[in-house]
């Protein structure tokens, strides 16, 4: 079954035990978290992870440790068609075990141990080299003869290769068979394709509406999508403070004009609804996003946030041959979230688990730094007379060591020292109002010396420059000083990149420096 067509017999009962490996449907399908309940229902869910903070873990009732990316043995097949030899650079920890051990061991307790009697993934690989060319005109007998669509992903001719050629196979793009047997790089050029008379079939695609119409309850289109510096469900990139320093929150991109309709400002904490959920996050204004329509991340789920699974808004409208779900539109509303107060708290690592700051919290988003753990926290207006030094005093295990609270603008600055080294840091108060974090998260780890202590409660240098949101993060170039060298004359990317590295190493950061280039440009202009 697809993906969809999967949950739904599930939810009939028609499936009652599902082993998951390498994915997170919670968060990536459709009605995320409908799928969420429907998991939760059912009689028996395995996951297979190798990370232990996954939300799928939340419904599973059997969790087998995996091994990772960098703890596999086996090969790897690119976009381009080219399988690559991939070995371990790690051994695995623990208890992790190869997802194809797992289910061979599995098959073996069910009866079906001749079938799965692999102890090696080069016996894998030879199996499935035998399949792809097998009823396969274009493998054994009949090398010339056309028409079996599957011969492009033919790999016969590899599998006969023994531990020794697997081991040293080298880089090769399939189709690898009688008629190919160095490889194909480049599909085609024979004139012929992969139809019964050789001839290249042309279909007409008809542009189709999305199934998910606009209303008058939701009257704003939204387009999910990736960040640069996030991969999929954020379990692994996310622990890369680096990889948070560009975008640390869930956020919701919007044209001014649509943000003015709403009374929503850059920056303010927002919710979106669909008739599946709700999404809640940062509103980030922009002029390039077009009008009626709103970006936001797919990455956020309730590992590292509260109610920020986008695909939650998503209707379960699929393609009906691909059973593809219309993951890139959605019908939803748009409005400020009602908060009375925002906080950021950051806590030392070795504490992070004696703290749990959700409750009483309409938002909350937890962010890794390199010495500590940041939580972005907002409460609704009945929560507004919070006692925050007596909810310390509380739940932390190092009382305050000072504290500074201007009532007039509800402000509150308070931390916590222990042995010359700060342990926690409250703001409360808007996240405009905070400084760059670089100074004080490090204070975490070097500990506090001269005059620290005194500008702890600021929470930066005196002398120190506030660079700014990170834009670059291989080189961790700031926006203002990015902006200042473009004031300064280096109007493209390449001067940029001279003066301060960025956009030279992974270069995603590039389109970000020519919109500040364009954005200064049109400064200037006006």
């Amino acid at each position: 079954m697809k993906a969809v067509a999967l949950f739904e017999a599930i939810e009939r009962g028609e499936i009652q035990a599902l082993w998951i490996m390498a994915t997170n449907p919670v968060v990536s399908l459709p009605r995320a978290d409908h799928i969420k309940r429907i998991l939760a229902a059912c009689p028996l869910v395995i996951v297979s992870d190798c990370l232990a903070n996954a939300e799928i873990l939340e419904v599973a009732d059997i969790v087998l440790p995996a091994t990772g990316w960098s703890e596999k043995d086996g090969t790897v097949t690119n976009s381009e068609r080219c399988i690559s030899r991939q070995r371990g650079l790690l051994p695995p920890p623990g208890e992790a075990r190869h997802d194809w051990w797992a289910l061979s061991q599995v098959a073996a307790r069910l009866g079906y141990a001749e079938a799965f009697a692999y102890h090696h993934p080069a016996q894998i690989f030879a199996e499935h080299a035998r399949l792809s060319g097998f009823e396969n005109g274009d493998s054994a007998a009949g090398a010339e003869e056309a028409g079996s669509p599957w011969r492009v992903f033919d790999i016969s001719s590899l599998a006969d290769l023994d531990r020794e050629g697997y081991d040293a196979l080298a880089p090769i793009q399939w189709p690898v068979n009688a008629s190919a047997p160095a490889g194909t790089p480049r599909l085609f050029v024979d004139g012929r394709f992969a139809t019964p008379d050789g001839r290249a079939r042309l279909l007409p695609v008809r542009p189709r509406a999305p199934a998910q119409a606009l209303a008058a309850h939701y009257p704003l289109r939204l387009n999910t999508g990736r960040i640069r510096d996030q991969w999929h469900t954020m379990t692994r990139t996310a622990r890369a403070p680096r990889l948070m320093n560009h975008r640390a929150e869930p956020f919701v991109e919007i044209h001014p004009r649509n943000a003015a309709d709403a009374g929503i400002q850059d920056q303010q904490l927002v919710e979106l609804a669909a008739p599946g959920g709700r999404y809640r996050a940062r509103a980030r204004l922009a002029k390039a996003q077009r009008r009626g329509e709103l970006f936001a991340p797919m990455h956020w789920n309730a590992a590292f946030s509260g109610r920020a699974k986008v695909n939650a808004l998503i209707q379960a409208h699929v393609d009906p041959l691909s059973g593809q779900p219309e993951s890139k539109h959605g019908a939803v509303a748009l409005r400020p979230l009602p908060v009375a107060w925002e906080a950021t708290l950051l806590v030392a690592d070795d504490l992070a688990m004696s703290i749990d700051p959700r409750p009483g919290c309409d938002y909350w988003t937890r962010i890794p730094l390199a010495n500590a753990l940041r939580w972005q926290l907002g409460g609704a207006p009945e929560s507004a007379g919070r006692d925050w030094l007596g909810w310390l005093a509380a739940e932390l295990p190092v009382a305050v060591s000072q504290w500074s609270r201007d009532d007039a603008r509800g402000r509150l600055r308070a931390s916590g020292i222990e042995a010359g080294r700060l342990r926690w840091w409250l703001l409360v108060g808007p996240p405009a109002s905070l400084p760059a974090l670089h100074w004080l998260e490090q204070r975490f780890a070097r500990g506090l010396e001269g005059d620290d202590r005194r500008r702890v409660l600021a929470g930066c240098d005196s002398g120190a420059e506030d660079d700014g949101a990170i834009v670059c993060s291989c080189h961790q170039v700031g926006q203002r000083r990015i902006v200042a060298a473009i004031r300064a004359g280096d109007t493209s990317v390449e001067a940029l990149g001279a003066r301060l590295a960025c956009g030279t190493q992974c270069g995603s950061c590039q389109p970000e420096l020519k919109a500040l280039i364009e954005e200064e440009s049109a400064h200037v202009d006006a």
